[in-house]
């Protein structure tokens, strides 16, 4: 899994696109797992029954999201996101660094006893000092 835009006729944000492979040498061609959205920094997981999902950063003018996304057949066809936080994640709340803000690219999902479980970071309000606040929270879906 990887976000980009190839599969869009204008370059305006990115999705999720998934590609498999039976032995690493021929690819299917990417398909969406998410669509309309600006996706960042995806992880991919694989459980039971043909089940794929991916965990990724939505960036919006208002702020970040991390979201859910499931396939269930193998990756043909994917549902709807679900919003992992609650409450949307300020750019102004990331670290300021050389190269602009930073967004962590903590995320991951693995399916332990069949069921996905998202990993993903949080950044909060900084503190009136001024000292950055961030989480790390496990989502079980």
């Amino acid at each position: 899994a990887w976000h980009g835009c190839t599969a869009r006729t204008s370059c305006n944000g990115n999705d999720v696109l998934v590609s498999s492979s039976p032995d690493g040498v021929t690819w299917t061609p990417p398909v969406r797992a998410t669509n309309g959205r600006n996706a960042s920094i995806p992880a991919i997981g694989a459980g039971p029954g043909g089940r794929v999902g991916v965990v990724y950063y939505v960036v919006r003018a208002g702020g970040i999201d991390a979201e859910f996304a499931e396939s269930r057949n193998r990756g043909t066809s994917w549902g709807a996101p679900q919003r992992l936080n609650t409450l949307t994640m300020r750019t102004r709340w990331l670290p300021d660094t050389s190269g602009g803000r930073m967004l962590a690219d903590y995320v991951s999902l693995t399916y332990p006893g069949g069921r996905p479980l998202a990993v993903w970071a949080l950044a909060s309000e900084p503190t009136r000092a001024g000292r950055l606040s961030q989480a790390i929270f496990a989502t079980r879906l």
